[in-house]
């Protein structure tokens, strides 16, 4: 009879464990989601308007497509843009705008994060619930850039906010992005 015990005992504690097993891994397959759009390598595009003649842009693409929630934003989608200025007028201004082209409903949640920033100064931090598809955001104020000085770089950051309850809707929807900056000799 002890041994009978022991036998339902031993079962319940497997079946405990893979009960917990079968709900941590699909709560991490519920909010895993790629963006599925395949004209680019990345779902963010950039391009350079205004003084385009003097100034450089070094862009890289974010490593990664795909978001799931995390804890830091440095662990989402990041891409970078420096920018630096060789243009007779001593001081260029740079403006940046983020254009969804591709958003699904599901990703206008509060969870779903974007930040611009440029070294340790957030300049435009934001949700993708005021998104709107094919209506550009400016992201924050115009930046200077000295002409001659060391390139400025400003890092864009897309992630899910992992530290709250995120929603069923953010599961298979799809995201792309075009991000423009534009120079000009005075500041807007």
């Amino acid at each position: 009879m002890e041994q009978n015990n022991s036998n339902k005992f031993l079962l319940m504690v497997v079946g405990v464990i893979a009960l917990i097993v079968v709900v941590a891994g699909s709560t991490f397959a519920w909010y895993t989601w790629t963006s599925t759009a395949t004209t680019d390598d990345t779902t963010i595009n950039f391009t350079a308007s205004g003084l385009t003649d003097c100034i450089t842009y070094n862009y890289t693409a974010p490593s990664t497509t795909t978001l799931t929630p995390v804890s830091a934003k440095t662990s989402g989608t990041v891409a970078t843009i420096s920018v630096s200025s060789a243009c007779p007028q001593t001081t260029v201004y740079v403006t940046f705008q983020m254009t969804p082209t591709t958003l699904d409903a599901g990703l206008k949640h509060s969870s779903v994060k974007y930040e611009l920033m440029q070294g340790a100064t957030s300049l435009a931090t934001g949700s993708f619930t005021g998104l709107t598809q094919g209506t550009a955001t400016t992201l924050g104020t115009a930046q200077a850039i000295t002409t001659g000085a060391a390139a400025k770089t400003y890092t864009l950051y897309l992630w899910i906010d992992g530290s709250v309850t995120n929603p069923s809707s953010l599961y298979s929807q799809n995201y792309a992005m075009s991000i423009v900056a534009n120079a000009t000799d005075q500041p807007s």
